[in-house]
């Protein structure tokens, strides 16, 4: 894994509005078609929206156990835990990729199904 843009940051200063500072300069480094990976700090409508608006693919954790992440863990518990197909054998665990919409307006359903198996 290649880190291209790290920086460090004192523990007050929120996740969230760093962000595009962040894109600016990793647009000013010349960077076009890379993607981000980014923890539940950067988790947001306005951050969403301004990745997509730029062009950059990205995971993101979701924020805690709000209604909607619950409501998406119910619906899949028992569907994917003992599926061969699910298996990631590398890091001994199950995984499922859920196509769904982030907050009420978003205009995607996220869920990022290139090379996977249906």
């Amino acid at each position: 894994m290649l880190n291209f843009l790290k920086k460090q940051y004192p523990g007050s200063i929120v996740d969230i509005s760093q962000l595009q500072y962040m894109l600016k300069k990793a647009e000013g480094y010349g960077y076009k078609k890379v993607g981000f990976i980014l923890d539940r700090g950067y988790f947001g409508r306005e951050n969403i929206q301004h990745m997509d608006e730029c062009g950059y693919d990205f995971v993101i954790m979701v924020k805690g156990m709000s209604e909607s992440v619950r409501r998406m863990i119910l619906e899949n518990k028992g569907e994917f835990e003992n599926i061969r197909k699910y298996n990631i054998r590398k890091y001994k665990t199950f995984g499922k990729t859920i196509k769904k919409k982030l907050y009420i307006s978003d205009e995607k359903e996220r869920g990022n199904t290139r090379g996977q198996t249906p």
